[in-house]
């Protein structure tokens, strides 16, 4: 008898309730800044280097298309509006004229990894991996770059960006 008030005793403190967090959606829409771009080089499953750009540092990927294929940390802007992702802005008192503009498709989504934004840029079909977003922070992952073909590393690209108020 003893024994089953001690089962009794170990199962009811044991077995707590746990709240698990409500994730809420959190929309892609905004404006936001590169805040620094981190480039590692991959070859054969391993990372032989790569480097950090940040402080107004000038990333230059001639792989890219117009718009992203040159981001200057602390000063590009990103803008998502409208099932449009925005890019080369030109930013003045009055306003911010942007001369880059793709097709995206997004879905408000929930704070976990995994999620996609799809844009398309020159008849191409680019897919961004969402690492994490928290309403003030983004950071993308965007596929890897195999300038050779496959022959060769590959760059893998991690973009941070801020959301500024505009």
């Amino acid at each position: 008898m003893k024994y089953i008030y001690f089962i009794f005793f170990y199962l009811f403190f044991s077995c707590t309730k746990e709240k698990l967090p409500i994730n809420q959606k959190i929309s892609l829409e905004g404006t936001y800044v590169f805040d620094n771009v981190t480039v590692s080089i991959i070859d054969n499953s391993e990372k032989q280097g790569g480097a950090y750009y940040d402080n107004g540092a000038i990333f230059v990927n001639p792989y890219d298309v117009n718009g992203i294929d040159t981001i200057i940390t602390d000063f590009s802007l990103m803008k998502i509006q409208n099932n449009k992702v925005f890019f080369g802005a030109e930013v003045s008192n009055e306003d911010t004229v942007w001369h880059v503009s793709y097709d995206c498709s997004h879905n408000d989504i929930y704070s976990y990894k995994g999620a996609l934004m799809t844009f398309y840029p020159q008849g191409t079909k680019r897919d961004w991996g969402i690492e994490s977003i928290n309403g003030k922070e983004f950071v993308i992952n965007p596929p890897l770059i195999w300038p050779n073909s496959n022959n060769g590393p590959a760059y893998c690209l991690v973009f941070k960006l801020q959301k500024v108020k505009r």
